[in-house]
């Protein structure tokens, strides 16, 4: 039998303490439920949220986190947040692959653990952002719970196939191949460097302003004006150095642009970049040969997948080789209240279309 039990941790200390004695015990899938990320997110934050410990016969064997926020006009319906804090500035740095942190044997008594906690709430519902519902989905199931599901797609390309180039269309190719001629003509030899620890923090830098430039002024705006996310990623590049692969794509003396990723059990995850948009021949697509040069590259290292993670973006349908789905979920207690609470969804969803 499972239990779960809140945790009272609070100084930089306890937590780094908790944190690195549970991932001892542990495996993750990817890096956004690993101590590299879990740790970085923890430190970052200006108050923690509430800390769950999932326990087996005395033993802490998994965790969680949770946060609790006023989810509509109703004053007894709120939102408990899974692993996020519920406030978009201290989740901009925004987890993927979103799963409760535990021993793999135990995940199933584990999550029915976390379902009998929501139960017990009564009024509130988890929302579990990024999430891959088919590893939810059967537990949940289990107990006829009903959810709501919201799908956002991710891209991927293969890298250990014997034509990378392949994996694209025809299009694609071209356009890449075009790019790649003009930027070899007009600015020189393309080449890639991956930033050493000592040069590292001064490529974050970098990138950032390309960053700040290109998206600091839309709705979100761009993480790198975000001390959260600043905080996070500092504390991950100083002290996971060696789970992180900053890098500088250049055509002579001229920079196409940075890229940010993380390095996670022989794939590539593609965190975000810093592209340079001044070129004047738009035949000159930056992005499109950054990152084809960038799986060229973690291809000769040996890794199997290079990941864009989520998120609609062109140049991700027009490189990857592979369409997989997360989902934001949301998980409803089995009470009247989470009933009807569900049935507001589904109708406002009905409205919707």
């Amino acid at each position: 039998m499972i239990s779960i039990q809140q945790k009272h941790i609070s100084t930089s200390f306890e937590v780094t303490s908790f944190l690195r004695t549970m991932h001892e015990k542990i495996s993750s899938d990817s890096p956004f439920t690993s101590l590299l990320w879990q740790e970085s997110w923890a430190l970052s934050l200006e108050h923690l949220p509430h800390l769950y410990t999932f326990v087996k016969h005395g033993n802490e064997i998994g965790y969680f986190w949770l946060a609790r926020q006023k989810a509509s006009l109703f004053p007894f319906i709120h939102t408990q947040y899974l692993n996020q804090t519920g406030i978009p500035k201290q989740d901009q740095v925004w987890i993927e692959h979103n799963d409760i942190m535990c021993t793999k044997e135990d995940r199933t008594d584990c999550l029915n653990a976390l379902f009998n906690f929501l139960d017990n709430l009564v009024t509130d519902k988890l929302y579990v952002s990024m999430a891959l519902e088919d590893k939810w989905k059967q537990e949940s199931s289990s107990t006829c719970r009903k959810y709501h599901s919201i799908p956002i797609k991710g891209y991927r390309t293969y890298l250990a196939g014997e034509n990378l180039e392949g994996c694209f269309s025809k299009n694609t190719r071209e356009q890449t191949r075009r790019s790649n001629r003009l930027l070899l003509e007009t600015c020189g030899n393309l080449s890639i460097k991956e930033a050493s620890k000592d040069e590292a923090r001064d490529y974050f830098n970098l990138l950032g302003q390309y960053h700040v430039k290109r998206w600091g002024q839309t709705p979100e705006g761009s993480g790198f004006n975000n001390p959260f996310f600043l905080a996070h990623h500092t504390h991950l590049i100083n002290y996971f150095f060696d789970d992180v692969s900053l890098v500088k794509v250049t055509a002579g003396n001229t920079v196409l642009g940075y890229s940010y990723n993380i390095a996670f059990k022989n794939n590539i995850y593609f965190y975000c970049s810093g592209i340079n948009y001044a070129f004047q021949n738009k035949k000159i697509k930056p992005g499109y040969s950054m990152h084809f040069l960038l799986m060229q590259f973690y291809r000769n290292k040996g890794f199997q997948w290079y990941d864009f993670l989520g998120g609609e973006s062109q140049y991700k349908k027009s490189l990857s080789s592979e369409i997989y789905e997360f989902s934001n979920l949301t998980f409803y207690p089995a009470s009247l209240l989470g009933n009807a609470n569900y049935l507001m969804q589904m109708l406002k969803d009905k409205l919707a279309q």
